[in-house]
């Protein structure tokens, strides 16, 4: 029984000393939804992406991809603090980058709808113009008024296309068909580390420890009698 009471305990002492010579490691996590311009799509491709952080940050431990264009980024750390500096410097870096990539893909799509108003406004005004014509010549020239009619019909037709060609590029400019790359929730860094586990260490250790225990107990036993049977021999 002492025997196996030793083992119990130099079983527990050992992984009491592993816990106390073991660096925690702190884990932090960030949720990242990749943004995207209208009709020319994701601001970075979510699996291009993931290579990209992977070869870039060394302190990246892994990409996690979720539904569509989510991504979680994993940094590790023997520090909680230095964790959150490494994947708030991560999440920085990824958010300014596509900000610009934003910009420079919203531009040509922005430039074309103002060139599309101002083409709207000035068949608007041309169509103001010409009924102002046609009831001036109507009286007088009905042969020009005619064809001024004519012309009027094609401007007619025209404004209403310019107009769906308009509503079509303001829905592809509004979210969610455009929208900035964003960190969804707040980085998350647990107060306690992920390794080592200590409840699952000790936990685990006391099995180990009551199968050794007895396994020596019984060990024990077993010399103790072969040495009492050799000495009665010899006797």
């Amino acid at each position: 029984m002492k025997t196996a009471l030793t083992v119990f305990v130099l079983t527990l002492l050992v992984a009491g000393i592993y816990l106390l010579l073991a660096n925690p490691v702190y884990e932090g996590r960030a949720i990242i939804k990749v943004g995207q311009v209208g009709p020319a799509g994701q601001l970075e491709e979510t699996g291009v992406l993931e290579q990209r952080l992977l070869a870039e940050y060394n302190s990246l431990e892994a990409v996690e991809r979720g539904t569509e264009n989510i991504l979680t980024l994993i940094v590790t750390a023997n520090e909680r603090e230095a964790a959150k500096e490494h994947l708030t410097a991560i999440t920085d870096d990824l958010l300014e980058e596509h900000r610009n990539r934003f910009h420079a893909m919203r531009s040509p799509l922005r430039e074309r709808r103002e060139a599309l108003g101002i083409r709207l406004a000035d068949y608007r005004q041309q169509l103001n113009e010409l009924d102002i014509r046609i009831s001036q010549l109507r009286g007088e020239q009905p042969v020009q008024a005619a064809v001024l009619l004519i012309e009027k019909g094609n401007v007619t037709r025209a404004i209403p296309e310019l107009e769906e060609k308009l509503a079509e590029l303001d829905r592809a400019l509004s979210e969610p068909r455009t929208r900035q790359t964003e960190i969804l929730g707040e980085i998350a860094i647990p107060e306690n580390p992920i390794k080592p586990r200590t409840g699952l260490i000790l936990v685990l250790s006391v099995v180990p420890g009551l199968i050794l225990g007895i396994f020596a107990a019984f060990f024990a036993g077993f010399i103790a009698k072969a040495r009492t049977s050799t000495t009665g021999k010899e006797m």
